[in-house]
């Protein structure tokens, strides 16, 4: 059985920590760069790079948004946010939730395995939510 995890961080409470942690980060943390996207390197064997290169065009046909880095020929790291996000629907639980006014979902994070342990996941986290701030998101959601 799968568990998934939704958990909710109301924004406005942690302004200043944002704001302490701006610019801590080494990485270069790209917005809606499509042609990081090209750089994918199928690991996992759970989804081919046709099968991947497909759900991102959709993704970005959607108005969803990309935050990825890039290190040389290689997407290093990526996470998706959806602003606003109404519902989102879990597949892997087979569950819809309905969130309230002005929330934002962030979810499918992956940092390629040659890459882990370098802070990536945290700095892109940091970038998203400082990026939802300046767009006056009260409340983002994660779904682990």
């Amino acid at each position: 059985t799968a568990t998934i995890r939704l958990y909710a961080l109301e924004l406005r409470a942690h302004e200043s920590n944002a704001a302490q942690n701006s610019g801590r980060s080494n990485w270069d943390i790209a917005v809606n760069q499509r042609q990081d996207l090209e750089a994918y390197d199928p690991q996992a064997g759970w989804q081919s790079k046709s099968d991947f290169e497909q759900s991102s065009a959709d993704r970005l046909a959607r108005g969803e948004v990309l935050f990825s880095i890039r290190v040389e020929q290689t997407l290093a790291h990526y996470g998706w946010l959806i602003f606003p996000a109404r519902s989102i629907s879990i597949p892997e639980v087979d569950q819809t939730y309905q969130l309230p006014a002005g929330a934002a979902y962030l979810y499918d994070f992956y940092t390629h395995p040659d890459f882990r342990s370098r802070g990536m996941y945290q700095a892109s986290l940091r970038r998203i939510l400082e990026h939802l701030q300046s767009q006056g998101c009260s409340t983002a959601f994660i779904g682990v």
